[in-house]
């Protein structure tokens, strides 16, 4: 399991401050993603005003809802998630936004 309030990030392509997602920021406590677990951070205006509300840890899927600020706005963007102390690239999700993602 990752204990996502460990100091975990997860940083769009454009490296900004604004989008990355420091998850200690919002985690106060353990926050386990179980090996195999799916999580999925939402932005923009299903996450507008949430600020860190998320689905109950532990589960095999988890939302995030992040900010209401447009994150993942351009066909392949990339999300790269990092582990504790930003020490290694640990995954890379490259985003589309295709109306083919739907089917």
């Amino acid at each position: 399991p990752v204990n996502l309030a460990a100091e975990w990030k997860l940083i769009d392509a454009s490296g900004s401050k604004r989008n990355t997602l420091v998850f200690s920021d919002y985690l106060t406590n353990e926050c386990l993603l179980p090996p195999g677990g799916l999580l999925r951070i939402h932005s923009a205006s299903i996450a507008t005003g949430r600020n860190g509300e998320h689905t109950p840890c532990g589960e095999s899927e988890i939302d995030f809802y992040w900010t209401g600020y447009y994150i993942w706005d351009q066909e392949g963007d990339i999300g790269t998630l990092y582990g504790p102390n930003s020490a290694s690239e640990v995954y890379s999700y490259t985003y589309p936004l295709t109306t083919d993602y739907w089917k």
